[in-house]
């Protein structure tokens, strides 16, 4: 059975990953002459030579590349291809991304209380899947692994919801599609996984698909084309303090980190000039003390200045 660009010997047992083919991940139709470490190329040997060796490959996974800096297999696999100086070098991570490397179990206590979702079934109180990937440092898929970018990300598909192979053109996705394992087009259904509570801002005045369709975030994206999380958050290139991954200008009239944010919109000369604070009711600054642990039934968030949730019952800001 020939071994040609449709990957026909492949696809026998992994036609699933046969949707690569025309898609930016398909070197065929990207960078024809790139060569693995055989020095083939696609043309020579097949669309999956690219990535995958049948025989005599350097590590796990039959992988066909020299495998880029990490310690992670998974993350060390995808900088094969996206870093600098390699053939995806216009394709690499720029400014603070979503935390990598991190066990779901380890997460703040707000956050726990989210990711039920994340767990597909509990059996006798431990989870025995998760509905998106973890992965152990050798790579393997793993229960109690890390966040890795396969963990968001399906590498041989496009386009999550339509199950098609790609058009053989190099072009620009969006929230939609860029190899998402779930889109998150309209109501960022990949980040409600595991950000369950905070989907709730769906169809709330603060989901700006609504209320003002055309805003941009930082990095000149709408919701149409990123999600409904995207107008406040991404989850590539924040702004450099990394705080909340936020994708707005905060507005620095505030020494308050927290209201900095809010005030990114709800400020004169936004599109959202009509909903600004004139005059302040309850103190702004008044200090309190955080007696209610988060995850029970009355808790409210208190931060210091530098916008950090109190974790034990001192003096902090409103």
């Amino acid at each position: 059975m020939p071994y040609d660009d449709w990957a026909m010997l492949c696809a026998n047992c992994h036609e699933e990953n046969t949707l690569i083919v025309g898609t930016d991940h398909d070197l065929q139709a990207m960078v024809p002459a790139e060569q693995n470490i055989n020095q083939e190329t696609t043309e020579q040997a097949g669309v999956c030579s690219t990535c995958h060796l049948v025989h005599n490959a350097k590590v796990k996974g039959l992988w066909a590349r020299e495998t880029g800096a990490s310690d992670n297999q998974n993350e060390a696999f995808c900088k094969s291809c996206h870093a600098k100086r390699k053939v995806a070098s216009n394709k690499v991570l720029y400014g603070p991304s979503h935390p990598m490397g991190k066990r779901i179990a380890d997460a703040r206590a707000t956050l726990k209380n989210e990711v039920y979702r994340f767990y597909d079934r509990v059996l006798d109180g431990e989870a025995s899947q998760t509905e998106l990937p973890l992965f152990s440092k050798k790579g393997n898929r793993s229960i109690n692994g890390v966040i890795a970018c396969s963990t968001c990300h399906n590498v041989h598909r496009w386009n999550p919801v339509r199950r098609i192979a790609g058009g053989g053109q190099n072009i620009e996705g969006d929230g939609g599609s860029s190899f998402l394992r779930k889109a998150t087009l309209t109501d960022s259904g990949l980040c409600a996984i595991c950000h369950t509570q905070k989907a709730l801002v769906v169809n709330t005045g603060h989901d700006l698909s609504i209320t003002a369709p055309q805003e941009r975030n930082i990095l000149g994206k709408n919701v149409a084309q990123s999600g409904v999380c995207s107008a406040c958050h991404i989850a590539h290139g924040a702004r450099e303090d990394s705080y909340l991954l936020w994708a707005r200008h905060p507005n620095d009239d505030n020494d308050l980190r927290q209201e900095q944010l809010c005030l990114s919109c709800h400020a004169i000369g936004t599109d959202v000039a009509s909903k600004t604070v004139k005059h302040y009711s309850h103190p702004e600054d008044a200090p309190v003390v955080q007696l209610v642990r988060p995850g029970q039934p009355d808790y409210a968030p208190v931060y210091d200045k530098e916008g950090r949730k109190v974790r034990e019952p001192l003096n902090n800001y409103l």
